[in-house]
């Protein structure tokens, strides 16, 4: 069986949002959601940034507000998210935006995820039970905001 030959095969398109806060002490909260099974992109049960399928005739962040609403209960204005994550290898590919809240809230989960769980941010992005892949998108998102506070 030649491995290679079907990863050429597969297809993924996926994107989604990740919510977060600043609390008063400037804090900073992400909102992740447990899956309710294994994913194509992490381990089974694991808290993860919300993720979903790119439909046909859709763009990454359509699919991205469309995750939000039918799996976490959040409406979301496209012109508050800001892409953070954008990788593609071979036929796989995940888009990432962040989008700021006022405060933390209850997520509403429905579909692939079984609950939301607001996370402060630790420095090394140590968050019990997320996959490698949750941390190091995390990661990514620190240094996107932490780019815009240098900037600022």
């Amino acid at each position: 069986m030649d491995i290679d030959r079907i990863a050429d095969c597969f297809s993924y398109h996926g994107s989604g949002i990740l919510f977060w806060t600043v609390d008063r002490e400037g804090n900073t909260w992400v909102l992740l959601t447990r899956r309710r099974m294994r994913s194509l992109l992490g381990d089974a049960c694991t808290f993860a940034i919300p993720t979903g399928s790119v439909m046909e005739k859709e763009d990454s962040l359509s699919a991205a507000m469309r995750v939000a609403h039918d799996d976490v209960g959040i409406n979301t204005d496209r012109n508050k998210a800001m892409m953070f994550w954008n990788v593609k290898e071979g036929n796989v590919s995940l888009a990432l935006y962040s989008y700021r809240v006022p405060s933390a809230f209850r997520a509403k989960c429905s579909g692939n995820y079984s609950v939301g769980e607001w996370f402060l941010l630790s420095p090394d992005n140590s968050i019990e039970d997320s996959d490698y892949l949750t941390r190091e998108e995390l990661r990514v998102f620190t240094e996107s905001i932490e780019e815009k506070k240098a900037a600022v």
